[in-house]
């Protein structure tokens, strides 16, 4: 199993993917978005995984959790939590952050090593959230038949 590195430098390596992951307890994926202790941060590449940071969530009012959160992570591709509520999923989607759910709060280094052996062969989803996917030619949806 590939060893996980530290360093204190937060510039992302050319080929890297940056990982959010949610956590309560060292080494799980066992955090709500809304509610998790701190999210690490990890640099995925084919050569390595680098932990990069553990970012504190702290102690934001109510009203202005859901965007502080967002504005943590906001430097990273994927975000794995192990629950999102439907209005934060959006807008950490629209944050152009890609979330991931896993709901049986798996350990951090299997979730890192899975997604490490995928970017030999990225799925769809993965080549979008590394931006990989020219989407200039794709428009927003209109609605029905263009109306609306």
């Amino acid at each position: 199993m590939p060893e996980i590195m530290r360093r204190e430098v937060p510039a992302k390596p050319p080929g890297a993917i940056r990982i959010a992951l949610a956590c309560n307890t060292s080494g799980q994926i066992d955090g709500h978005f809304g509610s998790c202790a701190q999210f690490d941060i990890y640099d995925v590449s084919r050569e390595a995984i680098i932990h990069v940071a553990s970012r504190s969530t702290g102690s934001a009012q109510d009203g202005e959790r859901t965007g502080q959160r967002v504005a943590l992570v906001k430097d990273c591709a994927i975000l794995g939590v192990q629950s999102i509520g439907g209005p934060p999923a959006a807008r950490v989607v629209n944050s152009g952050i890609m979330p991931l759910k896993f709901p049986q709060s798996p350990p951090q280094r299997e979730i890192l090593v899975e997604l490490q052996r995928r970017l030999d062969k990225p799925p769809p989803w993965m080549l979008q959230a590394m931006g990989a996917v020219d989407t200039s030619r794709l428009r927003k949806c209109e609605g029905i038949h263009g109306r609306e």
